[in-house]
């Protein structure tokens, strides 16, 4: 798992022209703004099924909207896995997202690694595997910090959980997007959950002398000390309200330092379709600063005080609270609701040593108020936190996602209110929907972590779609040091890079995660490459740009999700692929699907700086790599040449058929195919064959091309395709 940046150019022209030299061009986009907004339905605290749009009205600046979609999402009728049924329908603006953030400054190391246990506990027996879950952290000397995006991998978030981010700058992990912290094969190769399952307390010791964590143990406003020598019961008075006030300063200044931090992670989370449940794991801080001192013996000495004429003693924010702190909490939680985050707060201080009480349901308070202003719950039994949130999961397991498009797309990063009305359904069922949505920022306007989000969300949809004119190729071949290497061509047509493109530099982005049956990130791939236009601009004009990767997995299946990206217009392309590895170490046969191998000519291509075995390659001749196109145009009644890559096919006569299956549906349309020469490919059991494909009975459209080879000796078949067009 890599990820590698490169500076200036470092792309070399190479072969670059369709199988018949011609390339079809889309040049007119249009840019269509539609708002997704999910909510969910209750009444009497279970979630309401069976509605339907004619149930809702949708209201924007106080103008009735037409909705222009509806779909219900029920959790209970989703089952299976990523890749398998109704993940597939899932969108991801209607998966719940669950961020969960460690209080650091306002909770003890004890109270930490208890909740650590807790978060666990609720992410194996709690949630949903269609659930998106992130980790984060917060502390007053390095603020919010985001250790773990949202994913649906559940090995990398228990990673995250047990260290917090605490990892070995060795061993770390360096995924440009933040949702991998550690490498899962070689995680495995050294026991995985077998071995932890053993240990009686799995690494969680570990992370508690590297946290550092302070803060609420550090305060205690009852252990006031008087001035030394103090001869006056008055002066001992205000000596005490002095101190009190200086202690209160401090306090102050760190709670607008949380709400300062907490305001900055809402307005990142905003770039996050869907409802966020930020589960906020903490001690709370002293809410006297919020709403006043609640202790009536000082309540009625301030009042008597005051009564006397003494008003230099009296502390009016201790007796009401500051109004600057209380701002800016009520505007940090106003952010929240804004960007469609609940808080739900789990109290992880419990009861201190000496039965103190007071200091306990002061901080208690401060997280009521979070929770409570943002439509979340406060939670003070965590020690089984997914029996605690039982009721929000409940809630929450259906959600209905109602889409409206704007006249006009609006003001980029303004804020526009929305109220959806429930027409149907039980009399006094609850709706809770996002309170409206912000107009989207062109992607230059976006901050680092607004565009991880962004790139991250998009990648998760599990959709393919974008301004960008991309195609992606994938084949699995044997390595040479165990396992497979899986070949990714990814090709983006120049014209579409180019568009609305300013500057003499394009800087491209490349990224590549492969994600196996079970939701894990087997391996990934990230790359930054600056584009001279003065040298390459003809290059681009004429054609395009190709990139070439590898991804080393095991075997099994996986999804490969691919995302390019001009950094400077923000014109993306999201392709996904899906692969099947064999196990190439056994003798077990496959074939790679057809390569059309393409000319030298017009096209520019990247490759991906590796430390791998350049040998491994398995299209290569003459010591030089041989580059074929990702999706080939086909030119009816032609003989075309194919590649044909196969692996353990044994060495009877081989026998060869092909058909065109249409991507829309219908009859394939079986094609000629004639195999020339057959040439054994080393110690790895690779072998090439040269092939004809006749297309005297292709029509055109869009197909899948399908190749299947026999062995006629032994009768092992294998079979694999590729997209094509036929024009």
């Amino acid at each position: 798992m890599r990820f590698t940046s490169l500076v200036g150019l470092v792309l070399f022209l190479t072969g670059g022209i369709s199988v018949d030299g011609q390339t079809n061009r889309f040049d007119d986009t249009a840019r269509v703004l539609v708002v997704e907004v999910p909510l969910q339905v209750s009444h009497k605290g279970e979630p309401v099924r069976g509605l339907t749009a004619d149930d809702f009205e949708l209201y924007a600046d106080g103008k009735k909207q037409k909705i222009l979609d509806f779909q219900e999402v029920d959790l209970a009728r989703v089952t299976g896995k990523p890749g398998d049924g109704p993940w597939d329908r899932l969108p991801t603006v209607a998966r719940r997202h669950f961020l969960f953030l460690f209080d650091l400054s306002f909770a003890r190391p004890a109270a930490i690694l208890k909740a650590q246990l807790a978060a666990q506990e609720l992410v194996l027996e709690g949630l949903h595997p269609t659930d998106l879950v992130g980790v984060a952290s917060y502390s007053e000397s390095s603020g919010a910090r985001v250790i773990l995006g949202f994913t649906a991998d559940r090995f990398q978030v228990r990673q995250a959980l047990e260290t917090l981010g605490n990892v070995d700058p060795a061993e770390r992990v360096r995924d440009p997007l933040g949702i991998i912290l550690a490498d899962y094969q070689t995680y495995m190769q050294q026991g995985g959950f077998e071995q932890d399952i053993l240990d009686s307390q799995p690494r969680f010791g570990q992370v508690l002398p590297e946290l550092g964590i302070g803060g609420a143990d550090e305060f205690h406003p009852e252990e006031i000390a008087l001035a030394p020598g103090a001869q006056h019961l008055n002066n001992m008075k205000d000596q005490a309200t002095l101190t009190g006030r200086a202690n209160r300063d401090q306090v102050r200044n760190q709670i607008l330092s949380l709400t300062s931090a907490f305001t900055e992670l809402a307005e990142h989370l905003a770039s996050v379709d869907g409802r966020k449940h930020v589960v906020l794991f903490s001690e709370g801080f002293d809410s006297s600063s919020l709403l006043g001192t609640d202790e009536k013996g000082r309540i009625d000495q301030l009042a008597q005080e005051s009564s006397f004429g003494q008003f230099w003693r009296v502390d009016n924010d201790e007796r009401y609270g500051d109004v600057g702190t209380r701002q800016g909490v009520f505007d940090m939680l106003d952010q929240f609701k804004r960007c469609d985050c609940t808080i739900q707060a789990v109290d992880i201080g419990g009861v201190r040593a000496g039965g103190d009480f007071e200091a306990r349901a002061s901080g208690e308070q401060s997280l009521f108020v979070m929770a409570d202003q943002t439509g979340g719950e406060l939670f003070r039994n965590y020690n089984d936190l997914s029996v605690a949130m039982e009721a929000v999961l409940e809630r929450t397991s259906v959600t209905y996602l109602l889409s409206w498009q704007p006249r006009d797309p609006g003001e980029p990063g303004r804020f526009y209110p929305i109220r959806v009305k429930l027409k149907g359904g039980p009399k006094g069922a609850r709706v809770v929907h996002r309170p409206g949505y912000y107009a989207p920022k062109p992607y230059a306007m976006l901050g680092p972590d607004e565009r991880r989000f962004e790139t991250l969300e998009l990648l998760m949809h599990g959709r393919e779609g974008g301004e960008l004119e991309a195609s992606i190729l994938t084949a699995p071949y044997p390595s040479a040091s165990g396992g497979a290497g899986v070949m990714t061509l990814i090709e983006i047509e120049g014209y579409s890079l180019l568009r609305g493109h300013q500057g003499s530099v394009l800087p491209t982005e490349v990224f590549v995660y492969a994600i196996d049956s079970e939701g894990v990130v087997a391996d990934f791939l990230g790359q930054v490459i600056a584009l001279d236009l003065d040298k390459v601009r003809p290059a681009l004009d004429d054609r395009g740009f190709k990139f070439l990767g590898r991804l080393d997995l095991p075997s099994g299946d996986y999804e490969v999700r691919v995302l390019v990206r001009n950094v400077l217009t923000g014109a993306t392309a999201t392709r996904i692929a899906q692969v099947e590895v064999p196990e190439f170490d056994g003798a077990q046969a496959a074939l790679m699907p057809p390569f059309f191998i393409e000319p030298e000519g017009s096209w520019l291509l990247g490759e991906q700086q590796s430390e791998g075995d350049v040998n491994d390659y398995p299209l290569t001749f003459g010591g030089h790599k041989l580059i074929p196109a990702a999706r080939p145009f086909l030119r009816p009644n032609s003989a075309l040449p194919v590649l044909l890559v196969a692996h353990n096919l044994g060495g009877g006569e081989l026998e060869g058929a092909c058909q065109l299956v249409p991507t829309a549906g219908g009859e394939p349309i079986e094609l000629d195919l004639t195999l020339e020469r057959r040439a054994a490919g080393g110690a790895l059991g690779v072998e090439r064959l040269s092939a004809r494909i006749g297309t005297q009975n292709a029509q055109p459209g869009d197909y899948r091309l399908e190749v299947t080879l026999r062995e006629a000796r032994t009768g092992v078949e294998v079979s694999s395709g590729i997209a094509v067009r036929v024009y």
